[in-house]
């Protein structure tokens, strides 16, 4: 496999990597909201979990391939 296509390969599952984290924090936010809410807490509280902002994938590049 030629190491253009190795490094292009490398750098589609970088992002594929970020964007499942992002994926992630956004569901532990919704469990910990729906946590929040069952044990009476008011929204307000629960409402400082979705000011979380998700991370956005960077440029990743692959530097050396081996």
């Amino acid at each position: 496999m030629p190491k253009k296509a190795v490094k292009a390969e490398a750098n589609k599952l970088a992002v594929s990597i970020e964007f499942l984290k992002n994926k992630i924090i956004k569901a532990e936010a919704r469990i910990r909201l729906k946590k929040n809410l069952e044990f009476g807490f008011p929204p307000e509280v629960s409402l400082n979990l979705f000011s979380i902002k998700p991370i956005k994938p960077e440029e990743k590049t692959v530097k050396s391939v081996r």
